[in-house]
């Protein structure tokens, strides 16, 4: 029996990207469709068996039960690093600054926090997002 997945992100490039991954991850087994909360295509979510929600997805978590069921199965999508990526990182000079772009400030700050974890903490990472301008607009 083929299994609905529905994927939210705030961003229609995100939610279409990782509902990609998820699709080819599960193949014939799993019919995915992809949901933007910033394009409003979550208005017209179609039931699910699994709902994949990116941590941006919503400003307010208390938005979710009027897209989402109370009684669904939600998994939030986290964004990790491939090792090779984390190791190329590792190979540019303690203290270069770089440009970090993302969609929004919080998406920035997720995913340098996350490359800090990794032990990527040697790159000054200054956020660049939409209306931020480089280093938040600071």
């Amino acid at each position: 029996m083929v299994k609905k997945a529905a994927v939210i992100a705030l961003d229609p490039r995100a939610s279409a990207f990782y509902g990609k991954q998820v699709q080819e991850l599960f193949g014939e087994y799993v019919k995915v469709n992809s949901y933007s909360v910033r394009e409003g295509t979550i208005s017209n979510m179609e039931r699910a068996d699994l709902y994949l929600m990116s941590t941006d997805a919503f400003d307010n978590r208390e938005d979710v039960p009027q897209y989402i069921p109370i009684e669904a199965q939600i998994s939030e999508i986290h964004v990790t690093y491939l090792w090779e990526t984390i190791r190329l990182l590792r190979t540019i000079p303690a203290g270069t600054r770089a440009l970090f772009v993302n969609l929004t400030e919080k998406m920035v700050r997720e995913a340098t926090s996350g490359l800090n974890q990794l032990g990527v903490n040697h790159i000054e990472f200054i956020p660049f997002y939409p209306g931020g301008g480089a280093g938040g607009g600071h």
